[in-house]
């Protein structure tokens, strides 16, 4: 995918590094998905939502975000919006060698 404003490809680490440099300044907060495909993709953000999700859902089997409706914790396959905050491992630090694939 490439971001119109960048006319280089967007890949899943810099979108998973979006989501974590916003979550890491909202500790008892939440985001919208979009937030990091603006940041990645600029004016192409949209086409970016779906690799977004399905980053989130990598993110959340690590334990680095929780995946949120209405304010409350759902499962990574729900439909319809969502917000992320951080999860127990949010800001941890992954141990080189031992980063999620996403990452």
């Amino acid at each position: 995918m490439v971001g119109a404003d960048r006319r280089r490809p967007v890949d899943s680490p810099r979108l998973a590094a979006a989501i974590r440099t916003i979550l890491r300044g909202r500790p008892t907060g939440s985001m919208c998905p979009s937030e990091a495909a603006r940041i990645a993709g600029g004016e192409s953000w949209r086409a970016l939502m779906p690799l977004v999700r399905e980053i989130a859902r990598a993110m959340h089997d690590a334990g680095e975000i929780r995946i949120q409706q209405g304010g409350l914790d759902v499962p990574p396959g729900v439909s319809g919006p969502i917000r992320l905050a951080p999860g127990p491992r949010c800001g941890a630090g992954i141990p080189l060698g031992e980063a999620p694939a996403y990452a």
